[in-house]
């Protein structure tokens, strides 16, 4: 009963651990592009489409456009060409999306989306 005792104290205690690392652990800094946006996601998607065409101009390399939005902090998907950043809460997930459409590896149009999805 002892070593049961023990064993369900140190179960409890990792999970426990866990729990409030999850909770705790700071998040990664946004890119700079994501950065300081309007509460209103309106107003914030707005900004973000226009950071985003203002600091990448197309015509350019893919592989060049990849390494900018990897370095900034995004997580990029090259086979669906999408590039993107989510902060979660309990009950919304804000995202910061990416989009390209390249031909011959050279990206010709970008879109940005800026959101979240609430419970």
């Amino acid at each position: 009963m002892r070593l049961f005792l023990k064993s369900l104290a140190l179960v409890l205690a990792v999970a426990l651990a866990g729990i409030l690392g999850l909770l705790l652990w700071p998040e990664p800094e946004l890119p700079e592009l994501a950065r300081d946006l309007p509460a209103s996601f309106e107003e914030g998607q707005e900004q973000f489409r226009t950071r985003v065409a203002g600091a990448i101009a197309v015509p350019l390399p893919e592989a060049e456009l990849i390494e900018l939005l990897t370095e900034q902090g995004f997580s990029v998907n090259e086979g669906s060409r999408v590039a993107s950043v989510t902060r979660g809460s309990l009950v919304c997930n804000v995202h910061w999306r990416i989009r390209w459409n390249a031909q011959a590896e050279t990206v010709h149009e970008i879109t940005a989306s800026y959101g979240a999805v609430c419970l």
